[in-house]
């Protein structure tokens, strides 16, 4: 089994019938979701509710409301849900703090919870080495998208990411948000499944970038309202190109 659902598939801007990022990959191995948006709970519970439970780790992509909104309330979830077995969420290293503390604010530790032994862990993401799930591992890379934060004045630069997921020799590339596929371009190989942002890249060049390199399937999310229907005209085009729609499951 490789079934990839779209959870949420809006961008910053939010639209009726389009959550925030949030994507959930499923084998027979590995239950894992990637970025947690606004709305992220309601659509996995429409999905299939015992979800909440099975959930093996959480990774987020960088902090971004639209990317991490949905956090909260789907930790919660999981308490009343009655979830024993504790949950890692990985995030840049600059959320752990913040996220700590608001996980306090808002009551969501062990300390509210009395005999509840879930328990919600935070790590910060590396590049180091995949992470396994059995025969499931989920590998991070560095993405562009806060490049503009020299100019800023912004020192560190904040950091961001995209995943690599593969299994059984079948890979998902997840870009995160980024602002050009340079990031990607190491991981794109023959076969790949494509899961593209719609916002900062130009989906013309995704999509022939995609076909130079024999990609399997191109599935746009992150999609920005007012550019929808021009890019549901050019997909069309393509046997391979989707765009995504909340709880549209692909196989990779």
């Amino acid at each position: 089994m490789r079934r990839l659902v779209e959870i949420g598939t809006g961008s910053g801007y939010p639209v009726r019938g389009r959550g925030g990022a949030a994507h959930l990959v499923l084998t027979d191995s590995a239950c894992l979701l990637m970025d947690a948006g606004e709305g992220t709970t309601g659509t996995i519970k429409a999905l299939d509710p015992d979800i909440i439970t099975q959930i093996d780790a959480i990774f987020i992509t960088h902090l971004h409301p639209d990317h991490i909104s949905g956090l909260p309330m789907l930790l919660l979830a999981m308490y009343c849900a009655g979830r024993e077995k504790p949950l890692t969420v990985y995030m840049p290293w600059d959320g752990i703090k913040p996220f700590n503390e608001m996980l306090s604010a808002t009551y969501l530790t062990s300390e509210f919870w009395g005999a509840n032994p879930f328990r919600i862990l935070t790590q910060p993401l590396s590049t180091l080495s995949p992470y396994t799930f059995g025969d499931t591992s989920l590998s991070c890379f560095p993405t562009d998208h806060f490049a503009d934060d020299v100019g800023k004045g912004i020192v560190p630069i904040r950091p961001s990411f995209g995943f690599l997921v593969e299994y059984h020799g079948k890979r998902l590339i997840y870009s995160g948000d980024t602002r050009t596929l340079a990031p990607i371009s190491d991981n794109i190989v023959p076969g790949s499944t494509l899961l593209i942002e719609a916002v900062h890249l130009d989906y013309k060049e995704v999509v022939s970038t995609a076909r130079i390199n024999g990609v399997k399937q191109v599935v746009f999310t992150h999609i920005a309202g007012e550019s929808e229907a021009e890019l549901l005209k050019y997909a069309a085009t393509f046997p391979n190109v989707l765009v995504a729609t909340d709880l549209m499951e692909v196989n990779w």
